[in-house]
């Protein structure tokens, strides 16, 4: 299942820059993310295949960090639940992931928690082979 977080500049992402890009953008939103919300093996099987594939060191590096290194990260992924993953890119960055978990803090929230900083739509009708392309 594919989400998307769009975030709005206010409560704890009320910032100029949030503030300009939201007004540049001609939108009420500073920032979306695409979040996974897939079972952890499934996960590492696209992972694993990304970075044995991959030329790039700094990407495999960036993998292990994540993926690999994090005991929280790793204690998620020997679970059986699934695990939102959420991936961005903030200008000027390179892609950023990270873990969404319960939490009252939007920035680690997951779709079952509501916040009027954040909204969240759930993408549907797609197909499970398009879900593994844009993963990988």
């Amino acid at each position: 299942m594919i989400w998307v977080s769009f975030f709005k500049p206010q409560g704890i992402f009320e910032g100029s820059f949030n503030k300009l890009a939201a007004w540049w953008t001609h939108g009420q939103y500073c920032h979306c993310e695409l979040v996974f919300h897939i079972p952890p093996a499934k996960l590492m099987t696209i992972v694993k295949q990304v970075y044995t594939s991959s030329q790039s060191e700094s990407v495999k590096h960036e993998m292990e960090s994540i993926f690999f290194e994090n005991s929280v990260h790793r204690h998620l992924m020997q679970n059986e639940e699934r695990v939102y993953v959420s991936f961005s890119l903030l200008w000027g960055d390179q892609c950023r992931v990270r873990f969404l978990q319960a939490s009252e803090d939007p920035w680690w929230s997951t779709p079952q928690q509501s916040s009027p900083d954040l909204d969240w739509f759930e993408c549907t009708n797609i197909t499970e082979e398009h879900q593994k392309e844009t993963l990988s």
